[in-house]
């Protein structure tokens, strides 16, 4: 099987990447890797580019992430089943409605699913079986400040993390009949920005430890 393992930034799989490279863990797989940009638009550019010339059997969206829910560990690594672009639509006086409440969208017409992302949920199973499965949101700005995330708190039920790229891969590859999944290892909590909090480098060395997991065989 060809599998693409794709992130914003080289740094977020650098550590199994090189591990690949060295053959310090073996997989079956045909195993590339590709660093596609921070956010919606640079994802689907990049993705589609490289999509002009290969079509991988399986693709997984890897990298960090903060975390709504705070039982949420921080460092822990989860698997993302759903995700949704966040506050795609308009403003009107009463508040927000989004593209499929405005009929733009329809939003069980391929590649939503009640307005929804889905991953593929059968590439993997062993492997992934004991990774937390949450839901997340893709965003074009990371909340940091108190009075947006009690407004992102009021409108997202049933929502555990944020992202800048895991709806665009998962839209990318559902409208190209590829499957995807998405892997985050989460380095801060959603709340007023204070870097001193974060976790980066153990959100990087968990996710890595667990794309070798996943990979090898």
């Amino acid at each position: 099987m060809k599998i693409w393992i794709v992130s914003a930034t080289e740094a977020e799989f650098s550590i199994a990447h090189n591990a690949h490279i060295a053959k310090t863990f073996n997989s079956d797989n045909i195993i590339e890797w590709f660093d596609i940009g921070v956010g919606i638009v640079p994802s689907v550019f990049n993705l589609m580019i490289r999509l002009k010339a290969d079509k991988p059997d399986l693709i997984i969206n890897v990298g960090i992430a903060g975390a709504i829910d705070k039982k949420i560990h921080l460092g822990e690594t989860l698997l993302i089943e759903r995700d949704e672009f966040f506050q795609w639509g308009s403003e009107d006086i009463e508040g927000f409605l989004d593209v499929f409440a405005l009929g733009f969208v329809n939003p069980n017409e391929k590649p939503f699913k009640d307005g929804k992302l889905y991953a593929s949920g059968n590439y993997l199973k062993n492997q992934l079986s004991h990774l937390r499965k949450v839901n997340g949101i893709t965003v074009q700005k990371v909340h940091g400040n108190q009075h947006s995330i009690n407004q992102l708190q009021e409108s997202c039920t049933g929502i555990h993390v944020e992202s800048m790229e895991g709806a665009a891969v998962l839209y990318v590859a559902e409208m190209l009949d590829i499957p995807a999944i998405q892997i985050r290892s989460i380095s801060n909590y959603v709340e007023p920005r204070n870097r001193e909090n974060w976790k980066i480098t153990e959100a990087i060395e968990n996710l890595n430890h667990q794309i070798i997991n996943i990979l090898t065989t």
